[in-house]
């Protein structure tokens, strides 16, 4: 796989975690607002407005960092650091996974493809 694919699939993917961030983060939100107007409780309210704040910019760090990342491996002529880059993209896909549902699922997917791309990269 050529560096610019994987650069592409990897920035993809990072996308698609701040998108999936973004939607968590208002699943989670919209979920707690429910269950404290059923229960007719504010700290319920404040409790779910801090996990949504926390997984809204959990999805968008992860995602800045695994476009820079892809942008690393896109721009460096060193194999080393390509394959470095391509490891952190690796890791904050999965580290991301569980938090932001995996960028929409198909976020996971670009992220790895992309790392796996750079790491493997002949160029």
């Amino acid at each position: 796989m050529k560096r610019s694919t994987a650069s592409i699939l990897a920035s993809i993917g990072g996308a698609m975690y701040i998108i999936g961030g973004i939607a968590t983060g208002l699943l989670i939100g919209s979920l707690y607002s429910f269950t404290a107007g059923l229960a007719n409780s504010k700290s319920i309210e404040q409790q779910g407005t801090s996990d949504a704040t926390f997984l809204i910019v959990f999805g968008f760090v992860i995602g800045i960092l695994i476009i820079l990342f892809s942008i690393l491996f896109l721009r460096s002529s060193n194999s080393k650091m390509r394959k470095i880059g391509g490891a952190l993209v690796i890791i904050l896909a999965l580290l991301g996974a569980i938090n932001t549902f995996g960028g929409l699922i198909i976020g996971i997917i670009f992220a790895i493809a992309g790392g796996v791309g750079a790491i493997t990269a002949k160029e």
